[in-house]
């Protein structure tokens, strides 16, 4: 958190008009979601008004800037039959699209994913189309980025509305073991959305005469945020009169 005042009217003791704290919470889970939070005091001297004034309104501001990471998982059907040529009882059909728009508690959500299972010759490739969006009302940063960001040193355009995909796996194949591509790796957040679209690799494909079945399809994003949030006060002269 950084916290900001108008130099010559307040003054954070000890630290002029500027200050900076870091601080770790806890994120929520499937198994917590409690809000984690902490409590900070922050001594403010008021500095001197102008002789003719008796009172001066200013500005308190907070820049609140952490990592964030964000999984999601989706029950999907691997239909290893999806034009049904077979009469052959299926224990699932591919749906046209998965809705997780409960969010993961972040304000970067994984909103839905639709699924295709492609044919190629006796093998099947399940695609998977990954929408993201942003919820909250902060500015999503790059992920590593948050310390640059808070101090306002000097950014790319890239530092800004990007979402890393940090993982996907269903059935035992993931983005990090190169059996399913993603593209693109890394979203730029257009009207604070984006997709993605992942697919399992050719050399990964699954045989079209495996039986239909369910399975998870994990889902996990890394990215930055920042919140901006302003106070007003007001600085009274002490009247001895």
């Amino acid at each position: 958190i950084v916290i900001n005042t108008e130099k010559d009217y307040v003054n954070i003791k000890g630290m002029n008009n500027y200050a900076a704290v870091d601080f770790n919470l806890d994120g929520k889970t499937v198994l917590n979601d409690i809000d984690d939070f902490e409590i900070y005091n922050v001594p403010l001297l008021a500095g001197k008004l102008d002789p003719l004034s008796e009172e001066h309104d200013t500005y308190l501001s907070t820049y609140l800037c952490y990592e964030y990471k964000g999984l999601a998982y989706a029950d999907v059907c691997v239909d290893t039959d999806p034009y049904e040529v077979s009469n052959a009882d299926k224990a699932c059909k591919a749906q046209s699209s998965i809705s997780l728009s409960g969010g993961q508690g972040g304000p970067v959500i994984i909103e839905s994913v639709e699924p295709k299972m492609l044919i190629n010759g006796d093998t099947i490739r399940p695609q998977f189309k990954i929408y993201i969006q942003n919820v909250g009302q902060g500015t999503v940063i790059q992920s590593g980025s948050i310390y640059q960001v808070c101090s306002k040193d000097s950014l790319n355009l890239n530092t800004y509305n990007t979402v890393s995909l940090s993982e996907v796996e269903i059935s035992g194949k993931k983005l990090s073991g190169g059996q399913i591509q993603c593209v693109p790796s890394v979203l730029q957040l257009r009207n604070e959305k984006d997709f993605v679209t992942c697919t399992v690799a050719p050399g990964s494909a699954i045989p079209r005469n495996t039986l239909s079945y369910k399975s998870p399809l994990k889902i996990e994003i890394n990215y930055g945020y920042m919140q901006a949030l302003s106070k007003e006060i007001s600085i009274r002269k002490i009247l001895t009169y």
